[in-house]
């Protein structure tokens, strides 16, 4: 199973230190700019986003951008950072892990070793099963979009429409499950989307029939999942600690 991340740097030494340990963990690395960035991550689906800090400003538009566009899809955000009192800030902003630049392959390994988990587990919590089935489409503004479903999950499904669709859009999805002759009609959220037509859709307001019904599919068709990996565990220091966290 392959990943992908987007490298948000301007920082030639850390891209050269990051790229091929990215590899050695499975993830595949596109690095840009902090503008091509806001619409990458907008069109693409990624796994992992890391950010450098150099430009403060740019780079929480783009963790921002990334936030939302990953909603219900799990991208994992890691952040560069050359000034270590700004640690907590990039926290409540909504970085996962950060890396302190500059970035030995050493604590590279440490961070992205765990970073690589935790995306493997949002895979696992999500899994889809790969259909190719015909999906009818309708948006808010009444607007009928024939596709082909690409992927189903009973949380959300990956698919291919005769037309774009719009991150934060609210779409009606009708198609038949296959092998089981059940009429679906569920309510989604597409949370992503590329300029193809091709776009992700997180479910919502599902009942509880429709949900057991859906994963029922999923458990039946779904191929045996690899056993889990133990937790990484990386040695740190404590350097504060109050009641809500560390």
């Amino acid at each position: 199973m392959g990943f992908q991340a987007l490298l948000v740097s301007k920082d030639e030494a850390a891209s050269t230190t990051l790229t091929p340990v990215l590899s050695g963990f499975g993830v595949g690395a596109q690095c840009c700019s902090y503008s091509e960035a806001l619409c990458r991550v907008a069109e693409q689906k990624y796994d992992a986003v890391i950010i450098d800090f150099d430009d403060p400003h740019s780079a929480a538009l783009v963790l921002q951008a990334t936030e939302q566009a990953s909603a219900g899809n799990g991208a994992i955000t890691i952040a560069l950072l050359s000034d270590k009192t700004k640690v907590r800030n990039v926290f409540g902003a909504g970085a996962n892990f950060v890396l302190y630049k500059p970035v030995s392959t050493e604590q590279a390994q440490a961070t992205l070793r765990a970073a690589t988990a935790l995306i493997k587990r949002e895979r696992r919590g999500s899994f889809r099963v790969p259909v190719q089935i015909p999906v009818q489409l309708r948006v808010q503004n009444g607007t009928e979009i024939e596709g082909i479903l690409l992927d189903l999950s009973e949380d959300g499904m990956d698919l291919l429409a005769a037309q774009p669709t719009y991150p934060s859009a609210i779409v009606v999805a009708n198609f038949t499950l296959p092998e089981s002759n059940s009429e679906i009609e569920v309510r989604g959220e597409v949370a992503w989307a590329n300029p193809n037509g091709q776009s992700g859709v997180r479910f919502v307001d599902m009942t509880e029939n429709l949900r057991s019904t859906l994963q029922t599919w999923v458990l039946a068709h779904a191929q045996e999942l690899p056993p889990e990996e133990p937790e990484p565990v990386a040695h740190c220091k404590l350097t504060d600690l109050s009641l809500g966290g560390c």
